[in-house]
């Protein structure tokens, strides 16, 4: 009998005992099942059974008819199968956000702040040069005499976070002063802090034609206060020397001095500017490199010619007799360098930003590209003996000395 006719046979009351007892007991069961369902709507592949494998229940339906113990079994290989899957989706889907967390999103925060390691320029050689030794050149020539830097390596740490080492790679003393630091979003931390203060700020005294210093000796003291300060130097010990000049010079005319003066090249020189009423110290105190130890770096060159000491070097071999750079050369690479600070703030500002803001850097740029590069102070490096003979010079009317570590 079809199982169809069985069950009105059943509603009808029309069974015997023992067919009574059969359906009965197979209705219940599928009331079971159809409450499991129910209750399970959710869970994920169990719309494959309603409708991928309606057809498939259909079928085994109709050939189990006359065997309901056989449909109920169909039925659990269905729930087992859409488990499986459920299981195998949830797994995948677990496992691909651990790994997005793992080895995407640290590098995904990285994108929204400073990255040291990007890289910033390939040198003649090839080889690459990351983002932070480009800047640190930069930055420290500027602005830290003494303090000049152009080799950083970075590893990435994830989440915006960098491990720093930097290098010093050359020495008069004959040590140096390597250190670490941690960069984290855009917070730099130096583990040798006094590695990169800004000079003092009564370093230089006054110069006549220079508007923006104190008037008459300045806050270090007068001549004679100098003269007294180096005759009690230690005789072997190495001083860096903050030489103020007794006027404002052109480079070509600092030049021409220090062609008079071979033993006592400078390193650095303290820049001043044109202004409306005289020469004006630039904003922050800045200067740049005239003779040090450097590195080559990459850059693009297109956009800030001459922007490394290295570049300039390259660009002006050492003559036979004497070694100079020329006004055009170094008027240019200290407005390259003042012009590529105005396109990267972010690190001005991680490093204690002392030119101000980009129009400032700006400003500065086209004011030395216009009037001309000039300088009334330098700093070098010397023992006690050299400083008191430079010191007699009638051009230098001011010496303030410092203990090189």
């Amino acid at each position: 009998m079809d199982y169809r006719k069985l069950i009105e046979a059943y509603k009808n009351g029309s069974l015997d005992e023992q067919q009574n007892a059969q359906v009965s007991a197979d209705i219940e069961k599928h009331e079971a099942i159809s409450d499991y369902l129910m209750e399970n709507a959710e869970i994920p592949g169990l719309d494959e059974i309603s409708f991928d494998g309606h057809a498939d229940m259909q079928q085994s339906e109709a050939d189990n008819s006359r065997h309901p113990e056989a449909l109920g079994e169909q039925i659990n290989q269905y729930i087992r199968r859409a488990f499986v899957k459920a299981g195998i989706t949830v797994g995948a889907l677990v496992l691909a956000i651990t790994l997005a967390v793992m080895f995407v999103l640290p590098h995904a925060v990285d994108l929204f702040y400073y990255n040291p390691g990007e890289i910033a320029g390939k040198t003649a050689t090839g080889l690459e040069t990351n983002r932070i030794s480009l800047d640190m050149a930069v930055y420290t020539e500027m602005n830290l005499p003494g303090s000049y830097r152009d080799r950083v390596s970075c590893e990435s740490d994830g989440y915006g976070s960098y491990s720093l080492y930097i290098q010093q790679t050359s020495s008069y003393s004959g040590v140096f002063n390597d250190t670490a630091g941690k960069l984290t979003r855009n917070k730099l931390t130096v583990y040798n802090p006094n590695l990169f203060k800004h000079y003092p700020i009564n370093a230089f005294v006054s110069v006549p034609e220079l508007n923006s210093l104190s008037s008459g000796t300045g806050a270090a003291g007068s001549y004679d206060d100098a003269m007294e300060t180096l005759q009690n130097l230690n005789e072997e010990s190495y001083y860096m020397a903050y030489v103020t000049l007794d006027k404002v010079m052109s480079y070509r005319e600092l030049a021409k001095w220090c062609a008079a003066n071979p033993a006592y090249l400078p390193e650095w020189c303290a820049v001043c500017v044109k202004g409306d009423n005289g020469f004006e110290q630039a904003a922050g105190g800045i200067g740049f490199l005239y003779d040090a130890s450097c590195s080559g770096i990459g850059f693009d060159s297109d956009k800030y010619p001459l922007l490394t000491l290295f570049s300039v070097y390259e660009k002006n071999p050492e003559p036979a007799e004497i070694w100079e750079i020329s006004e055009k050369d170094m008027t240019q690479h200290t407005v390259s360098m003042l012009r590529y600070t105005a396109d990267h703030m972010d690190f001005s500002n991680m490093m204690d930003n002392s030119v101000g803001n980009e129009a400032v850097a700006r400003e500065l740029a086209n004011n030395i590209e216009s009037n001309g590069l000039y300088v009334y102070g330098f700093t070098l490096t010397g023992k006690k003996a050299e400083l008191n003979h430079l010191m007699s010079d009638k051009h230098i009317s001011y010496i303030y000395t410092t203990p090189v570590a």
